[in-house]
């Protein structure tokens, strides 16, 4: 795609890296932001408890319910003690979308007068 081809005016991409857990040194202290520790403990929640969120696939592929009930209970436990610190990576891509061109007029629009009688 040429650069008159593109429909952007800008983008870009940034990465964040978002703790899995509030274990970070960042998130503990006097100083720690508020949302970003709420975020964290979402993220330990969500991924606590993706393991169930996937059990009918691994049944489904062959392994035993017994297994994928011990598997899942093991990644539970290991999400919520986070004895392995982890961070998830989110690759944030945005944009901005280019605007017809405009033809620059000398008179300004008339506004709508929303004062229908006058005031006392």
């Amino acid at each position: 795609m040429g650069e008159t081809d593109c429909p952007w005016d800008e983008f870009g991409e940034r990465v964040v890296w978002v703790p899995l857990g509030p274990w970070a040194k960042e998130l503990q202290g006097d100083r720690v932001n508020r949302r970003e520790f709420i975020a964290a403990q979402l993220m330990q929640e969500d991924f606590a408890g993706i393991g169930g969120t996937l059990r009918p696939v691994l049944v489904a592929s062959g392994n035993p319910e017994e297994t994928v009930d011990r598997w899942i209970r093991e990644q539970e436990a290991e999400a919520r003690e986070m004895k392995v610190k982890i961070y998830m990576k989110w690759i944030c891509t945005w944009a901005v979308k280019k605007r017809p061109p405009t033809t620059p007029t000398s008179e300004e629009p008339e506004l709508p007068s929303l004062i229908q009688q006058p005031l006392p």
